[in-house]
């Protein structure tokens, strides 16, 4: 194995790309898994129907938990659910609908919980609050002009007034809204992060997450709640395991229930607290959970898990029940888990042509030559040289040429390898879904190496000859282009006319045999152009030669590969829940 090979920029370059492309693709097939979560919001409507939110699908349960029906709020106009979902006194459900119009700029803002700077004011008519009426399935804008958080909220509404308190989460502030969406007495501020509401015996709690606490507002009928208490819900437990921010709560029975999560606002811990907010205990809930969302049911309570699929039935003294569960559920958590599984095996595919690379680097290192680097300088002759004045020609070394086929016999061995073991995958596991979403990356990939197989051999395949003061080039197609030796140029990698270009291969691991070339062919060169091997690979593509063009249908590929992850790290990547 040589270690001290000079990399040809070619091969640098396709093996840089490839690297990233990999990468890229191994990141978007977790993120885009990552991105599919399990039972998010639970809601009780005011005509005590239950409500599990599952990405954006509503699964509508009676009061005692049968399952009924299942909503797609894509049919309402909700792209994707943001921020939170509450019902009206007249039974309308408000939710925002519209697309995602949040940048990365604005999720890495969400992230360091930085406010907002956007107007609440929609931009887009088909954008924003809207109330909704679950059984004709029509939308009406809330709000004149219309109104739009963009970002992440939660809402009450007080059902005595009519008033909706909702948490600006992204601008930390508290607004109120009358039932026709006029705002009432301004913005409440001093909040960091606020979550969920909930009015309790004339007060107003608030998750002031960032502030790691619950507030206190005095209601005064429709007047803007004045803050009065502040209660501190991070006991020293939840403090030692770093779940310090809290973002959903409850009352279950005579107790409070607090979501307490960490600071990425995941996997947090259920604490619980009597009636006067005196710690008691921390929920046994199974390793691993992430809750979301509390909801008061029977005599106990049901808990959200976004990671692992489940919704907790948990009774008033902590005890974990059997999972609340129904049939529309356990169909929309399979389609999940499904979907979970065909984005992992995309990003496994990442892995293996991550993996593939790596395997061609090893390959080409085993087969560079040993010892010592050639004289890059021709000899100095005494006296000029004199060129044959019959044609002499050089052809690939047959060394070169077995270890080429070799290696690509290998790459394509390890590819089918591949296939293979996901197509086993797919069928043991019977995930048809996934073998149709595979068969487009597939075929590229298929292609793409069968491309780069194609060239390899195409590549020993050419011939350059020498006579007086001119070269012939002959191409894989059987092509001949002569030209005197003042119209050749040529570099470490390459030598070409002005309409035909032959690969010689680098110093230290050439196509051709390099001593050969050095002592026959290199000192008649004194009449043409040397030029650098990346002007030689601007000419390749002048010329249309096969491997520059795949080359830059690569860098083109990778190009827009990135702006395809960057616009779905927009769409997918969740700032804040």
């Amino acid at each position: 194995m040589n270690l001290n090979a000079k990399v040809q920029p070619a091969i640098a370059t396709v093996v840089i790309v490839l690297a990233v492309f990999a990468i890229m693709i191994k990141v978007w097939g977790d993120g885009r898994a990552l991105a599919i979560g399990g039972p998010a919001q639970l809601l009780r409507a005011p005509s005590g129907h239950i409500y599990l939110q599952i990405q954006n699908q509503l699964l509508q349960h009676a009061p005692h938990g049968g399952f009924e029906r299942r909503i797609d709020l894509g049919e309402l106009g909700v792209t994707k659910v943001i921020g939170g979902i509450t019902f009206l006194p007249d039974g309308d459900m408000l939710i925002r609908r519209g697309r995602d119009p949040r940048s990365l700029l604005d999720n890495m803002r969400a992230y360091g919980r930085l406010q907002s700077k956007h107007s609440i004011l929609s931009p887009d008519p088909a954008s924003g609050l809207a109330r909704c009426d679950l059984d004709t399935m029509t939308c009406t804008p809330f709000g004149v002009p219309a109104i739009d958080f963009r970002a992440t909220f939660h809402a009450y509404v007080d059902f005595v007034t009519g008033t909706i308190y909702v948490s600006d989460t992204s601008r930390h502030t508290l607004r109120s809204f009358s039932a026709d969406g006029s705002e009432l007495s301004g913005t409440a501020t001093g909040m960091k992060f606020p979550n969920q509401l909930l009015l309790h015996d004339g007060q107003l709690l608030v998750a002031d997450t960032n502030n790691h606490r619950i507030a206190v507002l005095e209601v005064n009928g429709t007047a803007l709640p004045q803050e009065s208490a502040s209660i501190d819900v991070v006991p020293g437990e939840a403090s030692s395991r770093g779940e310090r921010w809290p973002t959903h709560f409850a009352r279950v029975a005579d107790r409070w229930w607090v979501n307490n999560m960490r600071s990425d606002l995941r996997n947090g811990g259920i604490y619980v607290f009597d009636s006067d907010w005196q710690f008691i205990e921390r929920l046994q809930l199974p390793v691993g959970a992430d809750p979301i969302a509390i909801l008061p049911f029977a005599s106990g309570a049901l808990v959200s898990d976004w990671d692992n699929d489940r919704v907790y039935h948990v009774d008033a003294s902590g005890r974990l029940l059997a999972d609340f569960t129904s049939t529309g559920i356990e169909a929309l958590l399979s389609e999940s888990r499904d979907r979970r599984v065909f984005y992992r095996v995309v990003a496994w595919l990442g892995i293996a042509l991550f993996a593939l690379v790596l395997a061609g680097l090893v390959i080409k290192a085993l087969s560079e030559p040993a010892g010592n680097a050639r004289d890059q300088s021709p000899a100095i002759n005494p006296e000029p040289a004199v060129p044959p004045q019959d044609w002499v020609w050089f052809s690939p070394d047959p060394a070169v040429i077995r270890k080429v086929r070799l290696s690509a016999r290998i790459a394509i061995a390890a590819l089918a390898l591949m296939i293979a073991a996901l197509l086993v995958l797919i069928v043991v596991r019977a995930q048809w879904l996934i073998l149709l979403g595979l068969a487009l990356p597939l075929t590229g990939l298929v292609a793409v190496t069968s491309a780069v197989y194609w060239m390899a051999l195409a590549l020993l395949r050419t011939r350059i000859g020498l006579r007086g003061n001119h070269i012939a080039l002959q191409d894989h197609r059987g092509r001949e282009s002569r030209s005197p030796l003042h119209r050749v140029v040529f570099s470490d990698s390459a030598i070409a006319t002005p309409d035909l270009a032959v690969l010689l291969g680098g110093p230290r691991q050439s196509l051709y045999d390099r001593r050969r070339l050095d002592e026959d062919l290199v000192p008649y060169l004194d009449d043409t152009t040397r030029i650098t091997d990346w002007q030689m690979q601007l000419r390749l593509i002048r010329l249309h030669r096969p491997t520059a063009v795949v080359l830059t249908l690569v860098l083109i590929a990778s190009l827009l590969t990135v702006a395809a992850y960057l616009l779905a790290s927009w769409v997918y990547f969740p700032a804040g829940n």
